[in-house]
């Protein structure tokens, strides 16, 4: 019985990180079918897990990121290295807005070894993009700054240069 019970607890354990976890928790089957999806995916891509259970991963990744062959380069590490870290790119929630995101992708296997899936823990970085992006503007903003700056002292110092060539020449004339 204590062993039934620590079981029990470990699965409620689990159960508990995986469904109350602030990041997205998807578990796809072999065919990519999504058979798992907790709050934080609910929370990031605005679709309910009644909404998105059984279907293809590929709802929600944009048209150009399917183009650009980005999930089979995905499956193809997964299947290689057995995942893939921390990987940037954007996904679609329900409304159709693109949303920067980091993801890992980790391959699932039976007793055998055989490949049945993955799980995959998506992170939404919107805020840290923004932040990035906001300290990208703030250097160019230094560095047009420190050119103004250059740019000024050059000018004043050929004022002075022109200022006392006017006053030697007034000497001399």
């Amino acid at each position: 019985r204590p062993l039934r019970r620590l079981d029990t607890r470990l699965m409620h354990y689990l159960n508990a990180i995986t469904n109350d976890s602030a990041d997205a928790m998807i578990i796809l089957d072999e065919n990519e079918r999504i058979c798992s999806w907790n709050r934080g995916a609910e929370e990031i891509y605005g679709f309910t897990a009644e909404e998105m259970l059984g279907n293809r991963v590929e709802a929600l990744v944009p048209e150009e990121r399917q183009l650009d062959g980005e999930l089979d380069h995905l499956r193809r590490l997964v299947a290689e290295e057995g995942y893939v870290r921390n990987y940037e790119t954007s996904r679609m929630s329900t409304d159709g807005t693109i949303v920067p995101v980091e993801l890992t992708r980790s391959a699932i296997h039976d007793d055998d070894g055989t490949p049945i899936g993955s799980s995959v823990v998506v992170r939404d970085i919107t805020v840290r993009r923004d932040l990035e992006e906001r300290l990208l503007h703030s250097e160019r903003l230094a560095v047009v700054g420190r050119m103004a700056a250059q740019v000024a002292h050059e000018l004043q110092e050929r004022r002075e240069k022109e200022r006392q060539e006017g006053k030697r020449r007034k000497r001399k004339g």
